[in-house]
C-alpha cells in the first residue's frame, strides 16, 4: 500500500516520538530526525525512516513537525533545513504567544507555510479519541495539513488565523486556569492534612466542588460574552466575606496559601471598584484601577 502522506518529524522526544509512530502506524510515509541520532534510528523499528541531516528529512516532506524544547532550538534547526517552498511546518513546540508571529515570518522567508499548534495532553494520548491539537495559522495552510494530521487521532481544530491564537489558548487553559487549579489543589490538601483530615475525606468534597463549577461554565462563558454580571445566587462581596474567613482558618494554622491570598485580594479588588453585587465573573472584565 502506498503511503497516504509524506511527513517529517523533527525532535524524537517523547511527544515527537508519539507524533512519528502514529503517524507511520496509520499510513504515513515518515521520516524523523534528532539532534541525537540514536533516537531517530529507535523509531525505524516503527516504520519510520531514520535521517543524519535536518535538509534530508524536510526534503522528502510535505508536512513538516517540528516538535522541540524551545523555539530558540526551533530557529536553529531552521537555518539547517534550506528551503521550505512547497512544504507546510506545523510547530508543536511550547512557546509564548509572542513568539509564533515572528517564526511564521521566519518560516514564510524560507518559502514555507506555517501552523503553529499547541498539543494538549501527554504521548500516551497520541492516537487516541481523547487527543487534541489546536492549530493557529492561515487557513489554506490548514487546509493542506489537516488530512495528515487527523492521522493522529482525536480532534484537530483550526482556532484562529492569527499565528499566536493556538499558544493564547494554551497559555489561558493550559497555564493560568489548570496549572493554578493544581497548585491550588495542593494548598487546600496540605492544610487539611494539616489539620488531621484524611486525603481520602478531602477528595470527595473537592471533586463534588469542582463538578460545580463545571456544571455552570456554559452559563458563565455565555454571561461573559453578553457582559452580564448580574445574579441573585452569590455575590462578589459575598464570596469576599468568606474569602477573609478562609484565609484566617488557614493562616492561623500556619498553612502557606499564596494562591488563595491572591484570589483573596482579587476579590477584594473587584469590591473595591464597586462590583460588590455582582456576580463574581465580573473579575474577567478587567477594569484596572487598585
Amino acid at each position: 500500500m502506498s503511503a497516504q502522506f509524506d511527513v517529517a518529524v523533527l525532535g524524537c522526544g517523547y511527544m515527537g516520538s508519539a507524533l512519528a509512530r502514529t503517524f507511520a502506524g496509520r499510513g504515513a510515509n515518515v521520516t524523523v530526525w534528532n539532534r541525537t541520532p540514536e533516537r531517530a534510528q529507535a523509531l525505524t523499528a516503527s516504520g519510520c525512516s531514520a535521517v543524519a541531516a535536518v535538509q534530508e528529512a524536510v526534503r522528502r516532506a510535505r508536512i513538516v513537525v517540528i516538535c522541540l524544547s524551545t523555539y530558540e532550538s526551533v530557529e536553529v534547526v531552521l537555518g539547517g533545513a534550506g528551503t521550505l517552498a512547497g512544504r507546510v511546518v506545523v510547530n508543536v513546540t511550547t512557546g509564548s504567544p509572542d513568539q509564533a508571529r515572528p517564526m511564521r515570518d521566519r518560516v514564510a522567508e524560507q518559502g514555507g507555510g506555517y501552523l503553529d499548534a499547541v498539543i494538549v495532553g501527554y504521548p500516551e494520548q497520541v492516537g487516541r479519541d481523547d487527543f487534541l491539537l489546536l492549530v493557529s495559522g492561515h487557513e489554506p495552510e490548514w487546509e493542506t495539513a489537516r488530512p495528515a494530521l487527523a492521522l493522529l487521532g482525536g480532534i484537530s481544530r483550526h482556532v484562529s488565523e492569527s499565528p499566536e491564537g493556538a499558544n493564547v489558548l494554551e497559555a489561558a487553559t493550559v497555564g493560568a486556569f489548570h496549572m493554578t487549579i493544581l497548585a491550588a489543589f495542593a494548598e487546600a490538601a496540605r492544610y487539611a492534612k494539616s489539620q488531621g483530615i484524611s486525603p481520602k475525606e478531602f477528595l470527595p468534597l473537592a471533586v463534588r466542588v469542582a463538578s460545580v463549577f463545571e456544571f455552570q461554565q456554559e452559563e458563565i462563558v455565555q454571561r461573559l460574552a453578553d457582559e452580564d454580571f448580574t445574579t441573585d445566587q452569590a455575590t462578589l462581596a459575598t464570596y469576599e466575606k468568606a474569602a477573609r474567613t478562609f484565609q484566617h482558618a488557614l493562616s492561623s494554622s500556619g498553612t502557606r496559601a499564596p494562591l488563595f491570598d491572591a484570589a483573596v485580594a482579587e476579590f477584594g479588588r473587584g469590591v473595591a471598584q464597586g462590583r460588590g453585587e455582582d456576580a463574581v465573573w465580573t473579575l474577567a472584565a478587567d477594569r484596572g484601577g487598585a
